[in-house]
């Protein structure tokens, strides 16, 4: 069952997206916490025909999942005001001020982390808000802020 709530739609921006654990936290030990394949069908969904910008290291996570992408050393680098860029494992500091939409997918359980999510989201409104059941976690909120 899905729960939403959605109030704007989003317009020509810089738009990344994370998949954090309930504190944030993004990589343990040079990898990524989890993945679950649900969330990359909603991120399929939610992108609709266009083309994520992925680091290499997130190459194999998106071409096991149908997703259209192109792999980059760092995603953000040359990244346009229409591109959807995933972000895993490289600095968004340096980009923040570029960034106009962030969408959040949360697996709303504690894993050890020693990389997070560190962006004031104090700047952005959140626009959309939607929990699901994913493959591999009981709760997946997914939140889409716009600055």
């Amino acid at each position: 069952m899905r729960f939403r709530i959605c109030y704007n739609i989003w317009g020509d921006d810089m738009k990344i997206i994370v998949c954090t654990d309930k504190r944030g936290g993004m990589m343990f030990n040079f990898r990524r916490q989890s993945s679950d394949r649900l969330v990359m069908e909603d991120i399929k969904k939610h992108v609709g025909g266009a083309s994520v910008r992925v680091s290499r290291y997130s190459e194999k996570l998106f071409s096991e999942s149908g997703v259209r992408f192109s792999s980059f050393d760092n995603p953000l680098d040359g990244a346009g005001e229409e591109d959807y860029c995933f972000v895993e494992d490289v600095d968004i500091t340096p980009y923040e001020e570029k960034i106009d939409t962030v969408v959040i997918y949360n697996w709303n359980e504690k894993y050890p982390f020693d990389k997070s999510f560190t962006t004031d989201m104090s700047k952005f409104k959140k626009v959309c808000s939607e929990k699901f059941v994913g493959y591999a976690h009981d709760k997946v909120i997914k939140e889409v802020f716009k600055r």
